[in-house]
């Protein structure tokens, strides 16, 4: 990872944008869903998970790129008290977004977006789900750094940040007001390349 990360920052200069499929895979921490201290601290999270990831690329003109992707994450969900760890759930996450990206040099990028957060879980009994799953708006930012490898093909590592409010009907019976803002970060390592004639343009994912 070291020796990827030193050559992308001494990669040649990058040719003007142009539209481009990529693909990213890496690991995504989740802060809490839920927090509670009325009988004991309570604490329900996702545990750290492998996250995949598809994004097509395309010019809005001058240093700009639109992005839409789509990132898919799966792992447990786990409460933590002093009584021990218990496991509520498998968690698949769905993630589709929309982005804009700017190059700030020839091999980095920093981005903006959009996107909605689909949860579905492998089982609703007795959890935090029973009552349905949520679909919440996300806000996010990210920061890519790539190096080009030849036949339109790039490679490169990207770190993302999303927030989204999370809460469900379940949790609003059982009397908890409001939502929780849900931080996640994401490091993955990306592959892309050029669909259009030429070299590759401004970094993504």
């Amino acid at each position: 990872m070291a020796a990827l990360a030193v050559a992308l920052v001494v990669a040649p200069a990058a040719a003007p944008a142009q539209v481009a499929i990529g693909a990213r895979v890496g690991v995504q921490l989740t802060s809490a869903l839920v927090r509670d201290s009325v009988v004991e601290p309570i604490t329900v999270q996702v545990k750290p998970a492998p996250v995949f990831g598809l994004a097509l690329d395309a010019p809005l003109g001058g240093p700009y790129m639109v992005v839409a992707g789509v990132a898919l994450s799966r792992s447990d969900v786990v409460a933590h008290s002093a009584s021990g760890d218990v496991t509520l759930t498998g968690l698949t996450v769905w993630h589709p977004t929309l982005a804009v990206r700017r190059s700030v040099r020839p091999w980095i990028g920093v981005e903006a977006r959009v996107g909605a957060i689909v949860y579905a879980p492998s089982r609703r009994t007795a959890n935090l789900f029973q009552d349905g799953a949520p679909v919440d708006a996300t806000l996010g930012a990210g920061v890519q750094v790539e190096r080009r490898l030849g036949s339109g093909f790039a490679a490169g590592l990207s770190l993302q940040y999303d927030a989204t409010r999370f809460t469900t009907k379940t949790l609003q019976a059982q009397g908890f007001v409001g939502a929780t803002v849900v931080h996640r970060v994401a490091l993955s390592a990306t592959i892309r390349r050029a669909v259009t004639h030429g070299k590759t343009g401004a970094p993504a994912r």
